[in-house]
Formats: C-alpha cells, structure tokens, sequence
C-alpha cells in the first residue's frame, strides 16, 4: 500500500480498487498460516473499524499464535495475495466440540457463496483431524437473516437466541446454531426429568431437532419459578472484585479438580476474574470481555452453604456495579433441576438448550444456557428467520414471567 497522504481506511480502499476491477472468480479456500495473519486482521480493521470485540483479531501477535495452535483452526478465501474472506474456529479437543467465529467477507465479494464455501471446507478440515470434531456450533448475527439462512441450508439447527449478547458499533442479538456430525445425537444421555420451565424452550429445539420427548420432574410449588425468591432477604456475604488473569486461571485449576466437570463448564474461556469473599469460602470464577462487556459465569464454590441464588444475585450486582457488565451468560447441565432453579429464581432467563454439548465417557449430556442484560431490550433493527423467531417470542415470554411482577403480568 502507498504510505503516503490520506487517511488508513482510504489507503486500503485506493489499494483495493485495482484488483477488484479484474476481479475472478478464481478464489482459493484454504487453512491460514501464521503467515496469513495480517491480511486477516485487514479484513476485520475494514468492516469494523476497530470495534470488533475479540482480540484475537485486533492483535496480531494473537493471532499468530492462534494460527500455530491445534486449539484454533482458520479458514481464508484469497484472490491472489488478497484474503478476501475468513472464518475461524476455537476446538475442544476433549468433547470433540468447536466453535465457529468472526465470519466475514469482504463487501466487494459478497454473493459469490464465500461464506457458505468456508464454513464447508471448515467442516471438512475439522471431521478429518485426529480426535475429528462431531460438533460444531456458532452464534449468528441478526442484522439480516443472511448467516441465518447460509447456517440453516448447510445443515446447521437453530437451538436459541442471545439478546444484546454483544456490542459492535451498536447492540446485537446473536442465535445460536449448531451441526452435529451423523449419529452424534444418538449418544445422547436422555434418563433425566427436565425442569418444567424449560420445557416449552426444550420443545422448540426438540421439533428442530427430531429429538424424542423428555419426561418433566415435578418442582416444589415456588421454587425455580423465576424471581420466587426475589423478595427473601439475601445472605449476608461480603465479595470483593480480583480482576487478575493468572491468578484467577490459578485458582480455577486447583479448585476445578475437586468437583465434577459439569458444574464448571463453558468451552473456550478462561476466568480473568474472582469474586470472593475473605475467607474463600465462596469464590465465583468469571470470564468478562473488557471491550464490551459481556461476562460468562464458569463456576461457582460455595463451601459457606450460602446458596446459589443468593450468590448468583449478589455476584451479578457487583459485577454491573464494579465492573460495569451488562451481559452475564452460563449453563448448566440439563438434568440438574436444582441448579436450574436456582438460576431462574436469581433472575437469569433461559434463552438456548443445547443438546449434546459436553462428552464424557462416550456419552453426551445437553445443557441450557442462561442469561441476564442489564440492558433495556430492543430489537427495532433484529431481522430473524422463522425458527428463530419462535425463540425470541419464548424467551420475551420467559422474560415477562421472571422479569415483571405479578401486577403488570395480570395487566
């Protein structure tokens, strides 16, 4: 590129213009090499301008390292020398599991099925590697149905919807798609009652799916009904905010080894951050994005018997308030009933069911994953397809039924 005169964005387009006016269609997708990482940092500079929230693709050291690791894998379309096009993907070795990410295309390339072409020749690198991946997940943008409708015809099932999940230049709703290899669903665990509140979730995905009913276990009256307990008087508990990687990572280590692996659960993140109290009697291990503050909850140790919903409603209060985080996400596996109600009756809203999400010893166990905004809801720009509209509806119907009291539901 000419360093010379005008501003960074019009260098790249002054460089861009050349080659798009002899532009073929003699694309090559291919896996990226260390070697490619500035070009797929052009990419994501050019339609972001910066504000993309995973720094993985602002910093190119990062992303170097990424692209040497068999814990990422990433997929480029090039014209020549020019990286027009890039999907990537976070693997999970043990539970056969990745995540698709961070698809973009370059504008003057779009139409041409780029996208769809990466996200097939993704699927093939990843299906062939030792260990291959039976799962494949990913959240798509809502901005125009376009990813949803490229996910859909590739095979992928729609399993739930993330309002307000993310922050670029504006807030966006996010869904949440996944492809399952051949016969992976019959390796599901499926000898559980399902807590009832998730029932009508369970059965959006149940029909997406093909799967078979599940049995309902039977609550006691007031108990995971969604802010049932909002008005008891929480425990007494004094947590203080670490904000510290390596100790945080240090401190998840040590403690994860002495419960069983579902509790603390959520692929691909690390904990950057420990609330605790001083005694350590109870420590919340949490993961949260300092660019736009989105936090997931990977783990909860409560050796002080305080309760989970007091801690979850006491963690998320200080978490907004010190850290200023508008978005807290986590899962639970979705044959434990009572930590399913705990987080209903915290006030977090089920708002995915994912089927087979984690293996262990050649079975595979679904989950439901949880949110809460702190955020007024809006969806005036959200442009969904017809499968993922159905789950906007359950989760504003499971919203207003946790979220407003009983004065405004018999409105």
């Amino acid at each position: 590129m000419d360093p010379r005169g005008g501003s960074d964005k019009d260098r790249w387009n002054a460089y861009l213009s050349p080659r798009l006016q002899t532009m073929t269609n003699a694309l090559v997708v291919r896996r990226a090499t260390p070697a490619d990482a500035y070009g797929i940092l052009r990419i994501y500079q050019d339609i972001y301008s910066g504000t993309y929230p995973d720094p993985l693709m602002t910093e190119v050291g990062r992303l170097t390292s990424a692209l040497s690791s068999d814990q990422h894998c990433c997929m480029i379309a090039t014209d020549g020398e020019l990286v027009a096009g890039t999907v990537s993907y976070r693997i999970d070795r043990e539970n056969r599991l990745a995540k698709a990410f961070g698809a973009v295309v370059l504008p003057a390339y779009r139409g041409a099925n780029i996208a769809r072409d990466l996200l097939v020749a993704g699927w093939a690198e990843l299906s062939t590697m030792p260990s291959p991946i039976e799962i494949v997940y990913a959240t798509t943008r809502t901005v125009s149905t376009i990813p949803q409708e490229i996910a859909a015809r590739l095979g992928y099932r729609s399993l739930g919807i993330f309002p307000n999940v993310h922050r670029t230049d504006k807030f966006e709703t996010h869904c949440l798609s996944t492809f399952y290899a051949p016969s992976v669903l019959d390796k599901r665990h499926t000898d559980f009652a399902l807590h009832p509140k998730i029932v009508p979730l369970f059965d959006i995905v149940r029909a997406e799916c093909g799967l078979a009913p599940l049995d309902v276990a039977t609550v006691p009256s007031g108990v995971g009904a969604g802010g049932s307990a909002a008005s008891r008087k929480p425990a007494r508990l004094d947590l203080e905010v670490i904000v510290a990687d390596r100790f945080a990572q240090h401190r998840f280590r040590v403690e994860k080894s002495t419960v069983e692996r579902h509790h603390w659960f959520f692929p691909f993140l690390r904990p950057n951050v420990l609330l605790t109290n001083p005694e350590q009697s109870v420590e919340v291990f949490a993961h949260v994005s300092a660019s736009d503050k989105y936090c997931v909850l990977l783990g909860i140790r409560d050796l002080a018997q305080i309760g989970y919903p007091d801690i979850l409603r006491l963690a998320c209060r200080l978490l907004h308030d010190a850290l200023a985080t508008r978005y807290i996400e986590f899962v639970v596996r979705a044959d434990e009933t009572e930590r399913i109600s705990s987080a209903l009756d915290a006030g977090f809203i089920p708002c995915a069911y994912f089927p087979a999400m984690q293996l262990s010893n050649d079975r595979r166990y679904d989950f439901v994953v949880f949110s809460r905004s702190f955020e007024i809801l809006d969806f005036h720009d959200i442009r969904l397809d017809g499968i993922n509209h159905k789950y906007l509806m359950q989760y504003f119907e499971a919203w207003k039924n946790i979220a407003l009291g009983p004065i405004l539901l018999d409105v």
